[in-house]
């Protein structure tokens, strides 16, 4: 068949992909409250303003959950299962959280689920699976707008600016022996059964802490007014728009109540003190931050998934050290430096002690734990796979390649195998393709078949072959960054936002992982705890066009993310010369809230 894509076979089996939806917390609204409030003043009732359901789409097909009438802690309990050929021709999932309206349905955030980042088609491969786990949902400001002009980012265009509420979902995938079922390619939807509160992970107590250094280069426009910052992850330490009531109802004697409650308090300052820019030329703007540095923190419950993070960091600090060696060698080679395959050497090297470390750092870490999932345990399997193999490739590489002209156009690859003195055997291995970033990416597998079948030669490394040296480790690359990435969320993203005169005006967006703490270094992000220069961009469209040009506003900012049992090392990245008071020795305790400003000598 001419129009299936080349690594598709043209028989396919039947499978179904099963998408589970729990439920769903921390909606924004979405109605206008003015008629609900005169509501509520004449009769007494109330509604929470949004009517959500999940809408998933898949394959050409679409198909949504029941909606939940007035409900920001929606719970449907219902599953979507897609009938479809596999392996199948559509390469993501997308999954909406949408309120229902009698005009026009909103779309309240959307998540695209990358099946080749949940799954794995090399010999120790396995099906698409997913969760139970939540997806963080990001989009347009929370506060409620019918003419909202950032709309475009709940439907997945461009970088969300505001964390918009979280989804419970899960996928499984079965296929049949069968290459044809009766009823063919359709979508159902149907109950599904409850899972426990502790399915999704354990809770613990974590802290999230920032110290702002310095604030300079504000917009003069914003400069007319009282300007504070404020820090905010999850819906925690949003004070504009992060919490809305929510109504339930509590038995009494057999009689019903409704009553207004909050989801968890968690304690926080998480803005600092509105304080006017200041200049001396009216023209370059900054805020009096002089000796007394503000502070906020969040304190705040969240399922414990620290490891999905730190694997996160792990892989990107090795694809990171690898990708600025390639780098170095490339400009060597451009500028017809001495020697870059002595440096080409070291970078290799340095890549194969890196992914030997792997093992070591995540030993003990792939048993079954609370809130663990299937993708868990074999994501951490296949990492470990995949870093034994670039060890045996980076080593069987700097011996040399065989000078072969077509065997990477051959539809199957040669494979050298020793049989005895002097005489070798040719086995063929088909090529397994699967597409990662719209690109063909062979199989996990492959890379170390394509290292045995170059080795021939045994010549060390030379400028007549660096360049196609240079190829392995640009694939080498490319795998770390795939590893990287996580597919199950954690720890939603952390926003920093400049208010000026009560208005939102730009924000900077922090992924958790960056700044979360572990006194492991390969573990720990590479913001924590180190004063970051960052800038400030405007929200949507507004940041990226002309618009987006001029910089709002530049902060030299410390933070810090980690346990709240953990919370003694803190300060520990901030530079010295801080006055020492009673009030940061008691911070380190558990329990004591951190200082309001940090005053330096």
């Amino acid at each position: 068949n001419l129009l299936l894509p080349e690594g598709i076979p043209a028989e396919r089996q039947m499978a179904q992909f099963v998408v589970k939806v729990y439920k769903a917390e921390g909606l924004p609204i979405m109605n206008s409250g003015m008629l609900a409030n005169v509501k509520k003043v004449f009769t007494g009732e109330v509604k929470d303003l949004v009517d959500p359901y999940v809408q998933v789409t898949f394959a050409g097909q679409k198909a949504h959950t029941t909606v939940k009438k007035h409900q920001y802690y929606p719970i449907w309990n219902e599953q979507i299962v897609f009938t479809e050929m596999f392996p199948p021709l559509c390469r993501r999932m997308k999954i909406e959280l949408r309120d229902k309206d009698s005009v026009l349905d909103d779309i309240i955030g959307t998540h695209f689920i990358d099946l080749s980042r949940i799954s794995n088609e090399g010999e120790c491969g396995f099906l698409p699976t997913f969760g139970p786990s939540w997806i963080n949902l990001y989009g347009s400001l929370r506060e409620y707008s019918a003419l909202d002009e950032h709309r475009e980012l709940n439907q997945g265009l461009g970088e969300g600016c505001m964390y918009r509420g979280r989804i419970l979902v899960a996928v499984k995938t079965d296929v049949s022996d069968s290459s044809m079922e009766s009823g063919g390619i359709n979508v159902e939807v149907e109950p599904a059964l409850p899972i426990s509160d502790s399915s999704a992970g354990r809770k613990e107590d974590f802290f999230l802490f920032g110290c702002v250094i310095s604030a300079g280069m504000i917009d003069k426009k914003t400069a007319d007014k009282p300007v504070n910052f404020e820090l905010s992850i999850g819906n925690k330490g949003n004070n504009v728009d992060g919490t809305n009531f929510h109504t339930v109802h509590k038995s009494f004697d057999s009689s019903d109540s409704e009553e207004e409650v909050q989801d968890d308090k968690p304690k926080f300052q998480s803005t600092t003190e509105p304080m006017k820019p200041v200049t001396s030329d009216k023209y370059y703007y900054h805020m009096p931050y002089y000796e007394k540095k503000p502070c906020v923190f969040v304190q705040f419950p969240w399922e414990d998934h620290r490891r999905r993070l730190y694997n996160q960091n792990i892989l990107g600090k090795i694809a990171d050290k690898l990708e600025e060696g390639l780098a170095q060698v490339n400009e060597m080679i451009s500028k017809e430096r001495p020697h870059p395959e002595k440096q080409f050497k070291k970078v290799m090297d340095d890549l194969s002690q890196a992914c030997s470390n792997v093992s070591k750092l995540t030993k003990g870490t792939g048993g079954s734990n609370a809130g663990k999932t299937k993708l868990d345990k074999e994501r951490h399997k296949l990492i470990l796979r995949e870093m034994e193999d670039i060890v045996d490739t980076v080593h069987e590489v700097l011996y040399g390649f065989r000078q072969s002209d077509d065997n990477d156009t051959q539809e199957e690859t040669d494979v050298p195998v020793k049989k005895k003195k002097g005489l070798k055997k040719v086995i063929k291995k088909p090529k397994v393709a699967v597409m990662i970033e719209d690109k063909p990416y062979e199989g996990y597998d492959h890379m170390a078949r394509q290292a045995r079948a170059m080795k021939a030669g045994r010549t060390v490394v030379t400028m007549a072959n660096l360049k196609e040296k240079m190829k392995a480790g640009r694939t080498f690359l490319q795998k770390l960054q795939h590893l990287a990435q996580e597919p199950q969320h954690n720890i939603p993203d952390v926003f920093l936002w400049m208010i000026s005169g009560g208005k939102r005006i730009a924000y900077y967006r922090i992924p958790a992982r960056k700044i979360l703490y572990s006194i492991v270094e390969e573990e720990r992000g590479s913001y924590c705890c180190k004063i970051q220069n960052i800038f400030l961009r405007l929200p949507g469209k507004k940041g990226t066009g002309p618009q987006g040009w001029g910089t709002q506003c530049k902060l030299q900012l410390y933070l810090w993310l980690g346990l709240t049992k953990h919370k003694k090392d803190y300060l520990s990245g901030l530079p010295t010369g801080y006055e020492l008071t009673k009030e940061i020795k008691q911070s380190i305790k558990i329990t004591a809230p951190p200082p309001a400003f940090i005053n330096y000598q």
